[in-house]
């Protein structure tokens, strides 16, 4: 876990794959190609190497998804993230979240609070986000 309490790598809402490719285009950081993204996966790993045609389905499918953008440039497609990691991870927090905020506030809060006071140091990230929040409302 990181300090922030997230699992290093992860990628919420989709496959193991899918997020193997989305973490390659996210370090790009640019329009890459499938055999861009294939090398980027096949170097990162001691695993069985991914084949490009599956590379390119798992792209194809993110773009469906609406997780990536597709764009072609000759023969060849090249793909972007819509969203930074930040961003995205954001998202899918919000998605799940604001439902039960809507409709479950309250046992929402009561399972927030049972988790967060039990370690110390999410405590302290809570209090000091709950204080900048509070901060940037008033000024």
């Amino acid at each position: 876990m990181s300090p922030t309490g997230e699992a290093q790598g992860e990628v919420l809402g989709v496959g193991p794959l899918e997020a193997r490719v989305m973490q390659a285009l996210w370090r790009r950081a640019d329009w890459s190609s499938v055999g861009e993204v294939q090398m980027l996966l096949n170097a990162e790993s001691q695993a069985k190497p991914i084949s490009y045609s599956a590379v390119k389905a798992v792209l194809l499918n993110l773009t469906k998804k609406q997780f990536t953008k597709k764009r072609s440039i000759g023969r060849a497609n090249v793909f972007l993230p819509l969203r930074s990691h930040e961003e995205h991870q954001r998202k899918a927090v919000a998605d799940i979240v604001n439902p039960l905020l809507r409709n479950h506030r309250n046992p929402l809060f009561v399972q927030i609070v049972s988790e967060v006071v039990a370690d110390q140091s999410a405590l302290a990230e809570f209090e000091r986000l709950l204080a900048e929040r509070k901060a940037k409302n008033r000024g």
